[in-house]
């Protein structure tokens, strides 16, 4: 260990001459050990070993560094031997930085580790141990059950000195961070490495940067990935996997429910590459494919559907077509974008911290980042302006079920009017065009997705509006099924039975939507609550992984009741099965 020597007046800073001469002393108080004589610090520095010296005097004050760095032992240390003082039984953490200990160095500190120790933390980067002393390392890590953090980057560590690293994550290592960043594993490292990680359930974050990992060894770390369940971030700057090691990777991800960083920026990958990343990232393809499909088919049927007489002259039913129109725009938004070539992806709240982020693969442009808030302010607009009108188609059929002579029957005609429900989906399309602007100004492209600014406040406000409307749609269904129970449905006296059979299908219809509308919106939003609470706790792995994919399953609800309500209506409720049939033949007749 060679240290510089500092200038002597520097070590002898803050030395008061006169204080330390008996004749001059105006007190009889102890001498502080931070101001006495720089040569009374030599003499008792001449007495201690270089272990004391190192643990006990260094990092004390900046006085006390400068005097043990002009020290002459100090300054021609060559050889610490740990092995027989151990590491004490309160240390947990010990940085050696830069210090050029060598393989030597290594084996000395190996041999500490063996022994019991409280040691959690060990910094021996920038040491030069090369695979020599990576061996030694690696071998005690097998011994050892309390270092968690080891940082060995910049070591000269190659493939064999990789191969006991890795050995040590294969069986007892409890290492949860591992950073061997800057070295020369190469591919045949990362294969040792990625045996290790096969069955490892301990480590955390790998950082592999600047390692010549190319694709053969991108393909072992993938490989491991589809075995691993604990590994959360994996750091590959400045390698070569190239646009094959991406696809291993993306095939990995599409299996991995718990990797939530994956950095590979400056890597060769190029446009096919990134592609299939992105592609890995966009999950539940098969549903949206199903969802646009079957949805935009369903959609287009319920409006032919609803556009018939006697139905179409119903309040009830201006509500219900209004719903369906901005369900087209739902479903051809953000799903459909998902199926599609594109740099960046739309994602929901948990995603920014519990979904895989790969960064820098694509540059997002003033284009992207502007499309980006476009379809977040249409796929916003859309799903609250639905909901908000099916509010008030649950507020209508409530109407429908009171009685005639009624206290708020002035209020209860007007919810039943054909021209109010007109003038009530104008008022809410224009009210939630214009609050849903302030959504341009929150979202950005960040890491590939397109995610809100801050994701705490946009929680706030999404599961606040999703929350409030859905209790108000589960108030009004329950308060309809109770009047309706109760045979108190409001028909007047010109109307023929015909109108009020087809008021009580609506009734149902509509009871059968709140149903499906609980069901899609309120698991996501109670979901998000639940990451509100949350969102400062540290998670392990395993919560990660179940989040991960309780997220995914939820996400496949989310888009259900504008795709499927129009199936849902044709095999719950018979009579409407019954009348769609009826104008299906009629139709198909002329």
């Amino acid at each position: 260990m060679s240290k510089k020597c500092i200038n002597y007046n520097t070590a002898t800073e803050g030395y008061n001459k006169e204080e330390y001469e008996p004749e001059k002393q105006k007190t009889t108080s102890a001498a502080s050990f931070l101001t006495i004589p720089v040569e009374l610090v030599y003499r008792i520095l001449d007495n201690l070993d270089y272990f004391t010296i190192l643990y006990s005097m260094r990092n004390v004050s900046q006085r006390h560094n400068a005097i043990v760095d002009s020290y002459p032992r100090y300054t021609t240390l060559t050889t610490l031997k740990l092995s027989s003082n151990g590491l004490g039984t309160t240390l947990t953490t010990l940085n050696l930085q830069d210090n050029g200990l060598g393989h030597l160095g290594a084996q000395y500190l190996a041999d500490a580790l063996r022994n019991k120790t409280t040691l959690t933390t060990l910094d021996f980067s920038s040491n030069n141990i090369g695979d020599e002393g990576a061996q030694h390392l690696g071998d005690a890590l097998w011994n050892n059950t309390t270092l968690t953090t080891l940082n060995l980057s910049n070591n000269k560590i190659g493939g064999v000195g990789a191969q006991h690293l890795g050995n040590a994550l294969l069986n007892r290592a409890m290492l949860t961070t591992l950073n061997l960043s800057n070295n020369n594993i190469g591919d045949e490292g990362a294969q040792y490495l990625g045996n290790g990680l096969w069955n490892n359930t301990t480590l955390t974050e790998l950082d592999l940067r600047s390692n010549n990992i190319r694709e053969k060894g991108a393909q072992h770390l993938a490989d491991a990935l589809q075995n691993n369940s604990m590994l959360t971030t994996i750091n590959l700057y400045f390698n070569k996997i190239g646009d094959m090691g991406a696809q291993h990777f993306a095939n990995a991800l599409r299996n991995n429910a718990t990797l939530t960083e994956l950095h590979l920026r400056s890597n060769e990958i190029r446009d096919k590459g990134a592609q299939d990343i992105a592609d890995a990232l966009r999950d539940n393809t098969y549903t949206f494919l199903f969802y646009l499909i079957f949805g935009n088919i369903g959609n287009i049927l319920k409006t032919l559907f609803f556009l018939q007489q006697p139905l179409k002259s119903c309040p009830c039913t201006i509500y219900i077509l209004c719903a369906t129109i901005s369900h087209f725009f739902t479903l051809n938004n953000i799903p459909l974008l998902n199926l599609l070539s594109n740099d960046w992806i739309i994602i929901g709240f948990g995603q920014t911290s519990n979904k895989t982020i790969v960064e820098n693969l694509f540059i997002p442009t003033q284009y992207s980042i502007k499309m980006c808030q476009i379809r977040i302010y249409f796929h916003m607009w859309s799903s609250n302006f639905s909901l908000q009108v099916l509010v008030f188609a649950s507020i209508n059929r409530f109407c429908m079920c009171l009685k005639k002579k009624n206290q708020i029957q002035y209020l209860s005609n007007f919810f039943c009017s054909l021209s109010s429900a007109y003038i009530i989906c104008i008022i809410l399309c224009i009210i939630w065009a214009l609050i849903s602007l302030h959504y341009l100004m929150e979202f950005t492209i960040s890491s590939n997705y397109c995610a809100p600014k801050n994701i705490f406040i946009w929680g706030i406000k999404f599961s606040s509006i999703y929350l409030c409307q859905s209790l108000l749609l589960i108030i009004f269904g329950i308060l309809t099924i109770m009047y309706r129970q109760k045979r108190t449905i409001f028909i007047r006296r010109n109307e023929p039975y015909e109108r009020h059979h087809v008021e009580t299908q609506l009734t149902s219809m509509i009871i059968t939507e709140i149903i499906l509308v609980i069901l899609s919106s309120l698991p996501y939003t109670i979901y998000i609550i639940y990451r509100l609470i949350t969102i400062e706790r540290n998670r392990n792995s395993i919560d990660i992984m179940y989040e991960n994919i309780l997220e995914r399953l939820i996400r496949l609800t989310i888009f259900f009741e504008a795709s499927c309500g129009f199936y849902i209506y044709l095999f719950t409720l018979t009579s409407l099965k019954k009348r769609f049939l009826h104008i299906l033949r009629r139709k198909l007749g002329h």
